[in-house]
């Protein structure tokens, strides 16, 4: 039998910092990762859009985000929305905070990120979820109609409920996106490596999030272990 297996293994955060940006490209060229997706929000924006107008041929899209999750590195809003913010002004840090915000202004904040996106040249490719906040109950049928808006391919793992916050059943998430038909991938982090020899006729998804050593990322991860998924 002839094995259709498609592996995707996508960088997320990038815009995060100056290191995962630079880790991104490095890893597209040695044929490590497939994709990327970029936190509008994010203080190094800017960089990606410039790598996308030199790089036209990166698979980049826009990794929605509603959270700010260092302590002492934080970002904000492009929108007004005060359902969005703590008292400081920035994204919820957690899921919980970020859950209380008001769908039609995580509607406006997401697609404002979206059209910023496409305002400045990248060439976006898909939407996924920064911390899984838009897979969240209150959010998830604002990220299907973004989504049909745009006419981009929106991810969804069956992990997410390990990114849910504290109390929330996700349970009929997922009858809602498959009566949609949308395609949900596995997540593959739970598997033994040598089963990927065994994921025939499939569509596998990897999600990862490398920084390359510098001191700016010790100064952001001090305050917080990275995981790799």
């Amino acid at each position: 039998m002839t094995s259709l297996r498609k592996l995707v293994i996508h960088h997320d955060d990038l815009g995060g910092s100056h290191s995962a940006n630079m880790a991104f490209v490095e890893l597209v060229d040695v044929g490590v990762v497939t994709c990327g997706s970029v936190m509008v929000p994010g203080p190094w924006f800017s960089e990606v859009v410039e790598i996308a107008h030199r790089r036209p041929d990166l698979d980049i899209g826009v990794h929605l985000t509603l959270t700010s999750e260092f302590p002492c590195y934080r970002w904000r809003p492009l929108t007004c929305g005060r359902s969005l913010v703590d008292a400081f002004g920035y994204f919820w840090s957690d899921l919980t905070g970020a859950r209380t915000a008001e769908p039609e202004e995580v509607y406006i904040e997401l697609k404002a990120q979206i059209d910023t996106a496409i305002a400045a040249g990248i060439d976006v490719t898909h939407l996924d979820s920064h911390m899984g906040t838009i897979w969240q109950p209150e959010f998830i049928d604002v990220y299907l109609q973004l989504g049909q808006e745009y006419h981009l391919p929106i991810v969804v793992t069956r992990d997410v409920q390990s990114l849910s916050a504290p109390h929330s059943d996700l349970s009929g998430v997922f009858d809602r996106l498959q009566n949609k038909e949308i395609l949900i991938f596995r997540n593959s982090s739970l598997l033994p490596l040598k089963r990927l020899t065994q994921l025939l006729l499939t569509i596998t998804g990897f999600s990862v999030r490398r920084w390359l050593d510098s001191t700016g990322v010790d100064s952001i991860s001090r305050h917080l272990v990275i995981s790799n998924i």
